[in-house]
């Protein structure tokens, strides 16, 4: 999958690897936005760990 691909590489190599732009929700946190679903009600999202502009941590989550 495409997790394992993303740890180790900076937040601009991961917005051209998924080609979609990534969201900043807390200090070292970012989001990308995967799928929508029900007219953009539940959003399925990828969540990026960012220490020193490298991505540490990932993973999917599906909520509201």
């Amino acid at each position: 999958m495409y997790v394992e691909k993303l740890i180790g590489r900076s937040l601009e190599e991961a917005e051209l690897f998924l080609n979609k732009k990534t969201v900043r929700i807390y200090n070292c946190e970012y989001a990308v936005i995967m799928k929508s679903y029900f007219f953009g009600f539940i959003k399925k999202r990828l969540h990026l760990s960012v220490k020193k502009g490298i991505i540490y941590d990932c993973f999917i989550r599906i909520d509201l």
